[in-house]
């Protein structure tokens, strides 16, 4: 995919968010079904895979989180929904959910980081939104929540300390009725 196709399908994605979200309080679910519309319409169109799918849905996270700011809305929300929109789609493209869920939440903290949102709220809204997408694909709760972590603390690691203090916080505080995921994350992003 060139740049200029990854700067459509950004805008896309953002245009989308900005019109769907106009006016509404909670935009968790409007987020949700934009990101996992826009990637499933994606998959059918470009039949992606490894790096390819990677860029397609960090174009979707970036365009959702700019979207969001624009219009004023709930960041919080946006992460949540990203995470669960993206693990949707991966109903329909085929990909692993766990590793979909790492890399979503390695992008989400990163992203945050980017735009001056703080990573330890991202980090811990990525995580219960990777819980809250097990919980309906029927997968293991506490794999997704140590995976989501995992990924969370892997982009921290690339942001500083700062951010691995901010990450490893968040992660050693119970989640979504899950204990200090960050012990089992740690392991797994060294």
């Amino acid at each position: 995919m060139n740049n200029k196709n990854e700067d459509s399908f950004r805008d896309s994605v953002k245009s989308a968010v900005v019109t769907a979200i106009d006016g509404l309080e909670d935009i968790t679910d409007v987020t949700v079904n934009t990101v996992s519309g826009m990637l499933i319409v994606g998959v059918d169109r470009v039949r992606f895979a490894g790096q390819e799918a990677r860029r397609h849905v960090d174009d979707a996270i970036h365009g959702t989180l700019d979207g969001v700011r624009e219009a004023g809305a709930s960041i919080s929300q946006a992460t949540r929904g990203v995470m669960i929109g993206v693990v949707r789609s991966t109903k329909h493209s085929g990909s692993d959910a766990m590793d979909t869920i790492r890399e979503t939440s390695r992008a989400l903290v990163q992203r945050a980081s980017e735009i001056g949102i703080d990573v330890g709220a991202a980090a811990s809204d990525s995580i219960e939104a990777a819980v809250e997408s097990a919980r309906e694909l029927g997968l293991d709760l506490e794999e997704a929540a140590t995976v989501a972590a995992t990924g969370a603390l892997e982009a921290a690691g690339e942001l500083g300390k700062r951010a691995v203090d901010q990450v490893r916080k968040v992660t050693t505080d119970t989640i979504e009725g899950i204990q200090n995921v960050a012990k089992t994350a740690s392991r797994k992003a060294d």
